[in-house]
């Protein structure tokens, strides 16, 4: 899940106002910085998961998707304020770039999962490293070909590509659960990079439009 950002065109605004989306043109064109990119000249999207350009850019005390656009959670179809928009989102390209790269996860108990399975992990290091072997041996036989060996598992987190961690502080988190947060270099930084320069590329786009006025953002929670 995650949030959808829909660039469209309407004949007439007033339908996009009463919610009437029967008679609007979805804009979706491949970028020309990177046509393979998950962003498109007429739809962004983050995730709610941690690699979320949305909480990425949170992490790093940046506006984010929400900020760029003046989104404000009420409106499912608004018109930005373009010039503005393009304002905050080549800043926020600028910062990005002069920003040491780092993110951040928790790792803590699924409560959930405890009371359903009984399962309340390993009580030493050897378990530990022993779960981690299980997995590994997967990993050797193909079975995480799909996702370079990183995922999300009963028992926790797994990183089997490997990746840079340089701090795991203990912490609570947003659901009040005590948890630990392991602080990391980003694997692939490019990607945001080339989402903000998208995200630039479409706003320009629109006001490039000599019916510019008739574009709107759907905008999903």
């Amino acid at each position: 899940m995650g949030l959808d950002v829909n660039l469209c065109r309407y004949d007439n605004l007033e339908d996009a106002k009463d919610m009437d989306f029967e008679d609007y043109e979805t804009v979706e064109e491949n970028s020309s910085i990177n046509a393979d990119h998950l962003f498109k000249i007429g739809y962004l999207r983050s995730s709610y998961n941690d690699g979320g350009i949305d909480r990425v850019l949170k992490n790093m005390g940046l506006p984010t998707l929400w900020d760029i656009f003046g989104a404000d959670g009420e409106e499912y179809a608004f018109q930005p304020d373009w010039e503005t928009a393009l304002a905050i989102a080549k800043n926020v390209l600028t910062l990005y770039r002069s920003k040491t790269k780092l993110a951040a996860f928790d790792v803590a108990h699924n409560h959930f999962t405890v009371e359903r399975e009984g399962i309340y992990g390993p009580r030493s290091a050897r378990g530990a490293v022993e779960i981690l072997e299980t997995y590994l041996k997967k990993k050797d036989e193909g079975a995480f070909a799909f996702s370079d060996g990183n995922f999300s598992a009963l028992e926790g987190d797994f990183f089997l590509s490997g990746f840079e961690i340089l701090a795991a502080v203990v912490g609570v988190n947003t659901f009040d659960q005590p948890c630990v947060y392991i602080v990391h270099r980003m694997m692939d930084d490019d990607w945001y990079d080339e989402a903000l320069q998208i995200t630039i590329e479409m706003i320009e786009w629109v006001i490039a439009q000599e019916d510019r006025d008739h574009y709107v953002l759907h905008w999903s929670y």
